[in-house]
């Protein structure tokens, strides 16, 4: 597998007025229309929206799996209907979100099966397929699993497994339907991590449907939302948080979006204010716990403030009220004495 460093990026994706439903006729439905889509080799794009908003649709229409209600789609410069399934099949990988439960199959074998575009009739693997399979799974962190029975792996080891068998397909675009869903945070980063580098340095395009927003922003070179009632928002995480995009494309009575940290809360709760100041590590825990107790933490300038945390390596909150302070040195102290001072 070529390393895509220093490569030129290239259009691997293009749609034009598309529209993306299910049914014929009068049982049509349609889930998104007038879409205008656009992505580039060596891209990590995110598709985050609710539930019924047609992320998995779009998916399936965008390699081919689901017939488009209407408009173009071009994978590599090339009309979509125009490939056959196996050209096709060499230029867009999946990896959808059913689960596993084939049973007397080795990993091994199963990541092989992403090699059936080049193999010929009798699927005879050659040297080179071998070469090919064993760098996919270590690339996919899976190269220690590969005499192991799928019925034996835990769901985050199935789901590199899957992208491992997307890598031995070779293909520039890899699309991933909810790769995180049966996954522990651990797991979540650590696939995120993978993503990141087969973009950066191997110069894939990476299409993944997702609900953790926090990773996304954190991971993702492009976020793409889409809602029910909305038309499809797209930019850099950044600037999407920073223009307003996901405060309004997620918001809901009681919900709110703190720009500040990313995270999302529950207005309702947040019942009185309190003045914070305070920067660094320490400062963002401890404005998470009070957030948690219910307080609206909002900026002081110094001298103003009832809570503030020392720039220092050590814990060291100092909390002021009337004409009384206390230093304490731990989180659970501080909510304690928050009570009763505020």
């Amino acid at each position: 597998m070529k390393n895509g460093q220093g490569k030129k990026r290239q259009l691997i994706l293009q749609a034009y007025h598309l529209t993306v439903g299910y049914g014929q006729g009068e049982q049509e439905k349609v889930v998104q229309k007038s879409l205008r889509l656009k992505m580039f080799t060596g891209e990590l794009v995110c598709l985050l929206g609710p539930n019924g908003a047609g992320k998995s649709t779009l998916l399936r229409s965008l390699c081919g799996l689901q017939k488009p209600l209407g408009g173009d789609i071009k994978l590599a410069n090339k009309r979509l209907e125009d490939y056959t399934a196996r050209e096709l099949s060499q230029v867009v990988s999946t990896v959808l979100t059913d689960k596993i439960s084939v049973k007397h199959l080795r990993v091994f074998d199963l990541v092989a099966t992403g090699r059936y575009p080049y193999t010929g009739y009798f699927g005879r693997l050659s040297v080179l397929d071998r070469e090919v399979i064993e760098e996919s799974m270590a690339l996919a962190g899976v190269e220690n699993l590969s005499n192991r029975y799928l019925d034996e792996l835990s769901d985050g080891e199935k789901q590199k497994v899957m992208i491992a068998k997307a890598l031995a397909q070779e293909t520039p675009f890899i699309i991933l339907d909810e790769p995180m869903a049966f996954l522990d945070f651990p797991s979540k980063l650590e696939l995120m991590q993978i993503l990141q580098k087969l973009t950066s340095e191997h110069h894939k395009a990476i299409l993944m449907t997702t609900h953790d927003l926090n990773l996304s922003i954190r991971g993702a070179d492009w976020i793409w939302l889409i809602g029910s009632q909305q038309s499809i928002k797209r930019g850099v995480p950044e600037d999407l948080v920073l223009n307003g995009s996901f405060a309004s494309f997620f918001k809901k009575e009681d919900i709110r979006f703190d720009v500040s940290t990313g995270d999302f809360f529950f207005d309702d709760h947040l019942h009185k204010k309190i003045s914070f100041r305070g920067n660094g590590l320490n400062a963002s825990w401890v404005r998470k716990a009070l957030q948690r107790k219910g307080y609206q933490v909002v900026g002081a300038p110094k001298g103003k403030e009832q809570v503030s945390v020392a720039p220092k390596k050590e814990l060291e909150v100092t909390l002021v009220h009337a004409d009384k302070s206390i230093v304490v040195n731990s989180i659970k102290e501080m909510l304690i004495q928050v009570d009763k001072m505020f």
